[in-house]
């Protein structure tokens, strides 16, 4: 027998399962388009090193774009299930997550940013991941995906 309680757990399951984000690999994701690659976008990978950054899919947080940061600087927003490539020196660099600004409910939590570091060597490339999750917030993560 289908109780009102069965079917409401069922819903709030769901409900919450389609919160969550997705990985999504490099080949399957678009690419940011050329008008938010704001920087770091050009670059000879022989003297440099390669950030690869593919930003989750889902529905949690999908309706804003996701501002990608390197040393402070804003690299590029990212939409959903979409990737960039930037070039930086060889050296550390602190990478980071955050709101590029925007309007209604984009613009909710601005000046936040969540930031790593991470170090890397002339022709390396290294893969991150913009998630986001329910409870923790936005957030860059390295990958191997």
């Amino acid at each position: 027998m289908v109780t009102f309680e069965r079917v409401a757990t069922l819903l709030l399951a769901l409900g919450l399962a389609g919160c969550a984000t997705s990985p999504v690999t490099s080949d399957k994701a678009r690419p940011v388009p050329a008008d938010r690659m704001l920087a770091f976008g050009n670059g000879e990978p022989a003297t440099t090193g390669v950030l690869s950054v593919t930003r989750d899919s889902g529905f949690l947080g999908g309706g804003c774009y996701l501002g990608f940061y390197i040393d402070g600087q804003l690299a590029a927003k990212f939409d959903t299930a979409e990737k960039g490539i930037f070039y930086v020196k060889p050296g550390e660099h602190v990478i980071g997550i955050g709101n590029p600004g925007g309007s209604g409910l984009c613009n909710i939590e601005k000046g936040y940013r969540r930031e790593t570091s991470t170090v890397i060597s002339q022709g390396e490339i290294k893969k991150f991941r913009l998630t986001t999750r329910q409870g923790d917030g936005a957030a860059v993560e390295p990958s191997t995906l």
